[in-house]
């Protein structure tokens, strides 16, 4: 199972380097969060990758996202517990959510999915333990594609994303 998520991601991304979060990435429905603490880095990567994705996608307005049940709040509760590493391994996969997560629960729109559907303690432990401590990272890791395409491993489409 684990291989065909992360192919499926693989192909989910293709497109990104040239339309980046604007272009509604398309991933199969997978709990994706379930390799947030993989042994496989790989697996790791593509399923933060698909996450992070969703949700910049969701920030620039081009794709909403859909989750079922309680899918969101365990992407959140499995974010809050694999922090750190995910952090480390994924740095600016890691500040772009960040970045992502915070610009949508400041918006606190009605259209806006995820301030009016996370458990109010998950929000209150994300705004907690990540999202304001966290915040600095977005200034440490500017919200270029360079670092970002780097990091999903797809070949950067435009000259200025190249090293």
């Amino acid at each position: 199972m684990c291989e065909k998520m992360i192919q499926s991601v693989k192909d989910g991304l293709e497109g990104i380097e040239i339309g980046y979060f604007d272009t509604g990435q398309d991933f199969p429905y997978l709990s994706y969060y379930e390799y947030f603490n993989h042994p496989s880095e790989e697996a790791r990567r593509y399923a933060f990758a698909a996450f992070v994705i969703q949700v910049g996608n969701w920030h620039s307005g081009c794709m909403m996202i859909e989750y079922k049940n309680d899918d969101f709040n365990r992407y959140i509760k499995m974010l809050i517990t694999n922090k750190n590493s995910l952090k480390a391994d994924f740095p600016n996969m890691y500040a772009r959510l960040i970045y992502f997560l915070t610009n949508l629960k400041s918006r606190n729109l009605s259209q806006t999915w995820y301030p009016n559907h996370l458990d109010q303690t998950l929000d209150h432990q994300l705004s907690v333990e990540m999202l304001k401590p966290e915040s600095y990272i977005i200034e440490l890791f500017p919200m270029s594609m360079k670092g970002f395409l780097k990091e999903i491993r797809v070949k950067p489409f435009f000259k200025s994303d190249l090293d």
